[in-house]
């Protein structure tokens, strides 16, 4: 099949979406459908056009209990492609929140890979990064331990993978928190953690926010 004929196939698909969204089940056919051609067909790219109205469709659902998983899977396809439109950053911003304050375990699972790979592989300009910083560090000490160790996995791809000089330079504001929480958690998983992520984040720094953070000590 080629790359027009895909394409006129997810038209027709997004056509019926937009035409029976109040249809639960036609929906959650047409987003399984648009997440599987962008999953295992990479040589299509869907036009940037196509990819923001579905996104902001999937944002509209994305609190819809019904439709969540569906949702959920069609933004990691996205992702997993790294495809770059501004509605991605908007809807990872309602993923972040999800994946805090989610109780149900798949869906904070699907939010935790989004998130991953989303801070892995997109461009984040510097005050991006530091709101997902500050974000996730203000949410160590959130009330339920399963969402704790969600928030403390992503720090520890944002200690591996964003800049070394973003790191370098908010070592300390890092430092203190993960040292707070590892005093004060009630959770012996999540203090194992903390402790796993306070040595990554000693062995990521330069040597002169090393001292400092040993100077801290």
């Amino acid at each position: 099949i080629t790359d027009q004929q895909m394409q006129k196939v997810v038209e027709r698909i997004f056509v019926v979406l937009q035409t029976n969204s109040g249809k639960t089940q036609l929906s959650l056919v047409c987003l399984r459908v648009i997440s599987t051609i962008i999953k295992n067909f990479e040589k299509y790219t869907p036009p940037n056009s196509q990819l923001q109205a579905v996104l902001r469709l999937a944002m509209q659902d994305l609190e819809v209990e019904t439709k969540q998983s569906e949702v959920l899977s069609l933004i990691k396809s996205v992702v997993d492609r790294v495809l770059v439109v501004k509605e991605v950053y908007d809807v990872i911003d309602e993923i972040v929140q999800m994946l805090v304050r989610s109780q149900k375990g798949d869906a904070r699972s699907k939010c935790s890979q989004i998130v991953l790979q989303f801070l892995m592989y997109y461009p984040l300009t510097d005050e991006r990064q530091m709101h997902y910083l500050t974000f996730f560090l203000s949410n160590l000490n959130y009330d339920y331990p399963s969402c704790r160790e969600a928030v403390i996995e992503v720090l520890h791809s944002i200690i591996t993978h964003f800049p070394k000089e973003v790191v370098d330079k908010n070592s300390q504001v890092i430092f203190l928190p993960l040292v707070v929480q590892l005093i004060n958690d009630t959770s012996t998983e999540c203090k194992q953690m903390l402790g796993g992520l306070i040595r990554t984040l000693i062995k990521t720094v330069s040597l002169t926010p090393y001292n400092a953070i040993s100077n801290m000590i």
